[in-house]
């Protein structure tokens, strides 16, 4: 009975993180007392509910800052913070890195991010097709190797890397990349 309340914790906890959700919200929805409540989460979360809810809206931060380009201000308002500036200083407490600074690092380790609980174990995300509109490429097949990991080493910007390949093609004068550039609207 006591993991299927903290199943519903769960549930509840991930419907309204952007609600900035409290222990006494939480009680009160489940209609416990806070310390039953807290007791319960502790027990099977091995975690404390202010915690599990913070570290929540800092990963759901973090895979803003990385995959969209939804201003840091934004993301901190979405995420119920009171101002930007203390959203950066939990972010930076986390992470090491500023929002900024995390937004912008080549690598992205995903080893501090709180994934969100899935009581049937880990499974993928659900696929849904999508249709996008039809592209014409042409060009001749060719074969090279070119080791980024090379590269990204001496490049600390994702530009630079850009730049160094763009230039290996070039050299080859493969007129198929170019002919890929001029179709995606990209300027020699």
């Amino acid at each position: 009975m006591k993991q299927m309340l903290y199943l519903k914790m769960l549930a509840w906890l991930e419907d309204n993180i952007y609600c900035n959700p409290s222990i006494d919200d939480l009680a009160q929805y489940m209609g416990y007392s806070r310390r039953f409540v807290y007791e319960v989460f502790y027990q099977y979360g091995q975690l404390p509910i202010g915690q599990y809810i913070r570290l929540r809206r800092l990963t759901i931060a973090a895979v803003s800052l990385r995959l969209t380009r939804q201003p840091i201000a934004a993301i901190a308002w979405q995420l119920s913070y009171d101002s930007p500036q203390t959203f950066s200083r939990e972010f930076k407490k986390r992470f090491s890195l500023s929002p900024r600074e995390y937004r912008c690092a080549v690598h992205w380790d995903t080893a501090l991010l709180l994934k969100k609980f899935d009581p049937e174990g880990e499974s993928l995300p659900q696929a849904r097709f999508c249709s996008l509109p039809e592209r014409v490429y042409r060009g001749s097949p060719m074969k090279y190797e070119l080791r980024l990991s090379d590269m990204v080493l001496q490049s600390t910007s994702k530009t630079a890397v850009r730049q160094k390949v763009d230039r290996f093609f070039y050299r080859r004068r493969w007129p198929s990349l170019c002919v890929i550039r001029l179709l995606c609207g990209e300027k020699q």
